[in-house]
């Protein structure tokens, strides 16, 4: 019954084009939060610790690559989906709250 259920159309290319737009985003704060500049900035501000936005970003890399290697097992596959909105939601806040802050 469940076998004839399947994700396509425009759902599926939405679908891709959030995880991707995420992939993007998790790269650019991966790599802006390791820049020294950005560090310094980061503890003049005396604001959160950066490592935060470092860590959700690169837990949601690594699952991304797990859930591509390991692609049978359908937990490790599970966690991108899972992660994925985090991994926005803090990417979408490293840029309001050190790239562009007021």
């Amino acid at each position: 019954m469940h076998d004839d259920v399947s994700l396509g159309g425009p759902v599926w290319l939405a679908a891709t084009f959030v995880i991707l737009g995420t992939l993007l985003l998790a790269l650019f704060v991966v790599a802006d939060s390791l820049r020294p500049k950005r560090r310094a900035m980061a503890k003049e501000r005396g604001r959160e610790p950066i490592a935060i936005y470092t860590a959700v970003e690169a837990f949601f890399l690594v699952a991304l690559v797990a859930a591509q290697v390991l692609e049978g097992i359908s937990l490790v596959s599970a966690v991108p989906v899972i992660a994925a909105p985090f991994a926005l939601g803090f990417g979408i806040a490293y840029l309001l709250r050190m790239v562009y802050p007021k």
